[in-house]
Parts: C-alpha cells; sequence; structure tokens
C-alpha cells in the first residue's frame, strides 16, 4: 500500500461527500505516515467541512510539524526505524 493510494481514497471519498469513511481513510493514512504532512492537511480540511474547528487547527499544527516526527513501530507490528 502506498501513501498515494491511501491519501487518495481519502480525497474521493471526501470529494463523494462520504465523510465519515474519508475521515477513516485519513485517520489509516496518519497512522501509517506519520511524517507526512499532505495527511494531516487533508484531515484538516475534512474537519472544517465536518464543522469542527478544533480539530482541524490540532491537525494543521501536527502537519506543520510532521516532519520533525521520530521513526518508532507502528500498531501494525511493523519494525520502523529508530
Amino acid at each position: 500500500m502506498t501513501r498515494g493510494g491511501v491519501v487518495e481514497g481519502g480525497l474521493a471519498l471526501k470529494g463523494a461527500n462520504l465523510l465519515d469513511q474519508a475521515d477513516r481513510e485519513l485517520t489509516i493514512a496518519r497512522q501509517l505516515f506519520p511524517r507526512d504532512s499532505v495527511v494531516y492537511r487533508e484531515a484538516a480540511d475534512l474537519a472544517e467541512r465536518r464543522q469542527r474547528p478544533a480539530v482541524a487547527a490540532a491537525l494543521r499544527d501536527s502537519a506543520r510539524m510532521a516532519r520533525t516526527i521520530p521513526y518508532r513501530s507502528t500498531s501494525f507490528g511493523g519494525g520502523g526505524r529508530q
């Protein structure tokens, strides 16, 4: 699975106004790719559409600092870089 596939899936669902499903896909993308600011920005946009401004603000902050998040193991059991 590539980042593009997960994010594009979330974008397609968001575009189709399937916001709950898009939120789920973008949550998975953030878990798989925690250092990729794109997934946080897209999730922030989705939170704005769902009228959740506090969540959107937190996600935008996360997008700004995503590159500084250290590599670690994921909850999926992958041996991430340390």
